[in-house]
Parts: C-alpha cells; sequence; structure tokens
C-alpha cells in the first residue's frame, strides 16, 4: 500500500505529512518524557497529521531531529536514571509552553500539572493520553495496607479526571475500563487501545515456521518488573538443555540504570551465547524484525501492579505477525491468548516448563504453522490501529478542538 502523503523518517520513526497538511496549519504540540520514538507517541501523531495538524515534538533523545514544514522536533538529552527523567518533566514543559499550539496531547501522568498551567495561560485545551493504569500502578509503590493502595489509587484516578477537564480537553484511554473517572466528570473520552498498524503487518513477510521456530524475541521494555532477569535464567536453562534456541532482547531500558543492571545478570549468568540484545528499532520497522521470528516472549513479574489488568502491546503485534505467545502467567495474558492467539502462560517460577512448552510445540512445525495461519486471520480482522483506535482518537481532538464536552467514542 503507497502512503497518500510525503513520507518523513529519521533513525526513530517514520510519518505520512498528507496534502492538506501545509505550514499554514494549526499546531499540534506533543511535549512528553517518553522515549523517542515510543510506538503510541507516533501513532498518535499520525492521527494527528490525518485530522490536519502540524506537529511540534518535545521529547528525550539523540539524533538529527526530523525537519520539514509540517513536523518541528525539539530534542532534549536522555536521562541517565528515573529521577533524571522525572526532573526533565519540567525542562519539556518550559521549551513546549511557548508553542503557538492550537492543541497540546501529553502523555505523561508527571505532565498534568503543566497542562493546566498552558490551558490558563493560553485558553487552549490539552488531550491526555492514559498509556496505564497510573492510579493503581503509582498507589502499589507505596509501602502501605491493601486498602489504603486502593483508596490512594481511586484518588489518583479522580485527580486525571479532574485536570483534565480543567483543561477543557479530553482523554485517550489504552483500554476501555479506564474511562469510569473520566464519564463521571463528563470529560470526552476516546479508547485506543495500542494495536499494531495493519498497513505495516503486511502479508508476505512471515517465513515459515520452520525456519523460524529456534529464535525467540522480547521487544517490551526491560527492567526487573517486565522480566529481565526471567530472560537470563531462560537463555540459561535453554543452553543447559541443549535446546537449541536463541534469544534475543530489544535494548528499551527506562534508564542507564536498568541497562547496567542487566549486563551485571548477563555476566554473572556466563554470558550465554544464545542470549543477544539488539538496539531498538524504529515502529516502522517491526514488522521486518518479528517476521523472522517464532516465539514473543511477555515475562512481566507478579511484583509488576498491572499484571492481570493490563494486556503488554507487544502480544497484539506478536499475534498479528504470527508468533507463538510465551508468556508468565498473569490474568489478562492468559485471556488474551486463550481468545486471539496461539501462545501459553507458565508460573513466574516455571521458566523450565516454558522451554519444554516451547520444544514441544516445535516437535510438529506443520501443526503450529496451520494453527497460527488461523490465529493471525482472527488477529488481524480485530486488532488494528486504523479499524479501531484511529477513528476514536480523531473524533475526540474534533470535539475537543470544537469545545464538546461529551463523551465522544467507546472505540
Amino acid at each position: 500500500m503507497q502512503p497518500n502523503g510525503e513520507v518523513v523518517e529519521t533513525d526513530s520513526w517514520r510519518l505520512v505529512v498528507p496534502p492538506h497538511v501545509t505550514g499554514d496549519s494549526p499546531i499540534l504540540c506533543i511535549p512528553t518524557v517518553h522515549p523517542r520514538g515510543d510506538r503510541r507517541v507516533i501513532r498518535c501523531a499520525q492521527v494527528a497529521l490525518d485530522a490536519g495538524f502540524r506537529l511540534s515534538f518535545v521529547w528525550l533523545g539523540e539524533g538529527e531531529p526530523g525537519r520539514h514544514p509540517a513536523i518541528e522536533e525539539r530534542l532534549l538529552p536522555t536521562p541517565a536514571s528515573t529521577k533524571e527523567r522525572l526532573l526533565s518533566v519540567r525542562t519539556v514543559a518550559r521549551v513546549a509552553r511557548d508553542i503557538d499550539a492550537r492543541l497540546w496531547h501529553i502523555h505523561d501522568f508527571y505532565m498534568l500539572g503543566q497542562a493546566r498551567r498552558w490551558h490558563r495561560k493560553t485558553g487552549r485545551p490539552v488531550v491526555y493520553d492514559v498509556h496505564e493504569y497510573y492510579g493503581e500502578y503509582y498507589a502499589s509503590k507505596l509501602p502501605l495496607p491493601g486498602w489504603a493502595r486502593r483508596f490512594v489509587g481511586e484518588q489518583l484516578d479522580r485527580y486525571q479526571a479532574r485536570t483534565t477537564r480543567a483543561t477543557r480537553g479530553g482523554a485517550n484511554l489504552v483500554a476501555e475500563a479506564m474511562r469510569s473517572p473520566f464519564d463521571r466528570l463528563n470529560v470526552p473520552v476516546a479508547v485506543s487501545p495500542n494495536y499494531p498498524s495493519a498497513e505495516q503487518f503486511r502479508e508476505g513477510l512471515r517465513l515459515p515456521f520452520a525456519e523460524r521456530s529456534m529464535r525467540l524475541i522480547h521487544t517490551g521494555s526491560l527492567n526487573r518488573e517486565y522480566g529481565s532477569q526471567a530472560l537470563v535464567r531462560i537463555a540459561k536453562r535453554a543452553l543447559d538443555r541443549d535446546a537449541g534456541l536463541q534469544i534475543d532482547v530489544m535494548a528499551r531500558f527506562s534508564s542507564q540504570q536498568d541497562r547496567e543492571d542487566f549486563m551485571r545478570m548477563v555476566e554473572e549468568a556466563g554470558n550465554p551465547p544464545n542470549l543477544r540484545i539488539l538496539d531498538p528499532v524504529p515502529t516502522h520497522e517491526m514488522p521486518e524484525l518479528l517476521a523472522s521470528y517464532g516465539f514473543g516472549l511477555s515475562l512481566l513479574q507478579p511484583s509488576h501492579p498491572q499484571v492481570d489488568t493490563a494486556v503488554a502491546s507487544k502480544l497484539y503485534e506478536y499475534a498479528v505477525m504470527g508468533l507463538v505467545i510465551a508468556s508468565t502467567d498473569g490474568r489478562a495474558a492468559a485471556q488474551f491468548i486463550s481468545n486471539h492467539a496461539l501462545g501459553f502462560t507458565v508460573g513466574p517460577d516455571e521458566l523450565d516448563l516454558l522451554v519444554t512448552k516451547i520444544t514441544e510445540l516445535r516437535r510438529d512445525e506443520a501443526s503450529t504453522e496451520a494453527a497460527l495461519d488461523r490465529s493471525v486471520a482472527h488477529a488481524r480482522a480485530r486488532f488494528t490501529w486504523e479499524g479501531t483506535s484511529s477513528p476514536a482518537l480523531r473524533a475526540l481532538y474534533a470535539r475537543v478542538v470544537s469545545g464538546g464536552s461529551a463523551a465522544v467514542s467507546r472505540g
């Protein structure tokens, strides 16, 4: 499929500027402390272009900024730690406040206070993108009994909804279950799950399963809650069992501390030769990468506060590209696999069983290939950004800019 517009590409992202977007189009500003090229940020940015906005990014990362009359990019240094990332919020906000934006689209809980200041200064609205169950996530970090954490989580959810309403904006939610606090305050809402792009995940890329069944990949964030220690243990166990598996891990670290922790674990395990670290790739290069893998790993640990409630974005990509999903047994992942994909779950301490199950699926490659064909057809019919998420977000932009106040879409 040929893109309808001019392709603008950097080493971190690719966007298509439609013909109707010109140097006179209104600006949508995207200030964020998410890493440059974040998949959800880029997909939302494409919706904004399609809706007729020029873009102005302010975010964290290295490289040559994109240069196009319709896309301005301002880069700030990548933080070395989580603390530095939080401290960068004010710097990003200070740069963003001087941009003459018709609309802001923020992607960080920490940016809500700044969003309120922008609105007070300009009178213009802010769309708040809710990537995670932030109330539950941050409350879970507090040393409190369960009932107190639940109370704090509810208060944080109310804060998000109240602040979004105060900016006369709207909320773009990654999951339907997040909408209640916003609905109670009559805040405009769009539900746009992190489904992959149908245009990117086109037919004809996948290798036959027999040629990729020995290759495993983990594409998500990498720290202990997301299973970095488990990845090293799986590689070591597969090597000890002579299972013939190659495990590739994308280097998506939230901080330098997480990177150093992972590298230390790899070294302590004897640098398993079947464990390879890949540089992150832009979203538009993910299909070609995944096409050569047989299994996709998702290893959320019990300590992760959303292990039972959130479907990891990488599961949608694995399913659409025809990878067998090998996951730890959080309730959300188990339900997704049961209803929509080929795969299995194991307990967080059953990593040897994970290797066994992969070995069993490799024994009958023809049957596994046939089952994957069926699950891919199902996934591609249900999980596309263009089919569900993009229309919902575009309607939200229109409603917010026009000053509407009713909820707009359930996705």
